[in-house]
């Protein structure tokens, strides 16, 4: 009887551990077109933030919060892409696992930028202006 009991404890504890590893996360992806930008000429059309937007660019670190301003997930800008026609500097970040929380508010910092707040059904595509 004490060895079936403590069976069923052992196992009703992995149960639990198993559970705590499942957290649901999702990844927050998408782009900050920057206006003060400068192209670099070459046929690859890449780009980056000048005249005070100077930390835009490849490797910026993306921030996202909890609605109780704790970090859930970091980041980072992965490429940039010259827009010739809106003459701004388009940077493609991602921001991976972010865990997903019950209240669905999550703010998101580039940089030192500020935050901007959001959802999870938007974190696919969000599009966010700096300049």
């Amino acid at each position: 009887m004490l060895r079936r009991l403590a069976s069923a404890l052992m196992a009703s504890i992995l149960l639990s551990l198993a559970a705590c590893g499942s957290t649901k996360t999702f990844d927050a992806a998408g782009k900050i077109s920057v206006s003060g930008a400068h192209w670099d000429g070459s046929g690859t059309m890449t780009c980056e933030g000048v005249n005070g937007f100077d930390d835009m660019q490849v490797g910026v670190q993306v921030v996202i919060r909890n609605s109780a301003e704790k970090i859930i997930g970091n980041g980072s800008v992965e490429s940039t892409t010259w827009d010739y026609a809106n003459k701004v500097c388009d940077l493609a970040f991602t921001v991976p696992d972010v865990p997903v929380q019950k209240d669905d508010i999550y703010t998101i910092e580039v940089s030192h930028r500020g935050e901007i707040t959001f959802k999870q059904s938007e974190a696919g595509s969000l599009a966010l202006t700096l300049g």
